[in-house]
C-alpha cells in the first residue's frame, strides 16, 4: 500500500470504517471503496497490505486514538508513511512505532455523503 496526492474524487483513496467484533477484540475494519478490500497489518515494522473481506482477522482490526490509527493487536504501533521524509506519492505505508505525532503518522478523516 502506498500514499498518493489527495484527490477526493479518487475512490482508491476512500476507506470506509466498519465496526468489527470478535470473541477477544473489538475494532474497526477499514474497507477501500474502490477495491472492496480491507486494510491489513503484516506485523510490527512491516509494510501494510490489504485482504479480501472473507479473510479479515486479528491483523485487520484497528483502533483510532486522536489522529493515530493503531493495529488492535499492538497499541504501541501505528499506521505510518514509512521513511524519514519528505513523503511523496508512492511512499509505502506500514506499521511502525509512535514518534510523537509526526506528519507521517497522523491521519485525517472526512465525512463523505
Amino acid at each position: 500500500m502506498t500514499v498518493a496526492e489527495n484527490d477526493a474524487r479518487d475512490e482508491a483513496q476512500l476507506w470506509i470504517p466498519i465496526a468489527y467484533f470478535d470473541v477477544l477484540q473489538f475494532g474497526l475494519v477499514f474497507v477501500n471503496k474502490k477495491s472492496g478490500r480491507a486494510l491489513k497489518a503484516q506485523g510490527d515494522n512491516q509494510k501494510s497490505t490489504t485482504c479480501a473481506i472473507d479473510h479479515i482477522n486479528f491483523y485487520s482490526s484497528w483502533t483510532v486514538a486522536g489522529p493515530a490509527i493503531r493495529p488492535s493487536y499492538n497499541g504501541d504501533m501505528n499506521l505510518n508513511v514509512l521513511g524519514k521524509g519528505p513523503y511523496y506519492s508512492g511512499n509505502d505505508v506500514g506499521i511502525w512505532s509512535w514518534d510523537g505525532g509526526d506528519s507521517n503518522e497522523t491521519w485525517r478523516s472526512e465525512r463523505r455523503l
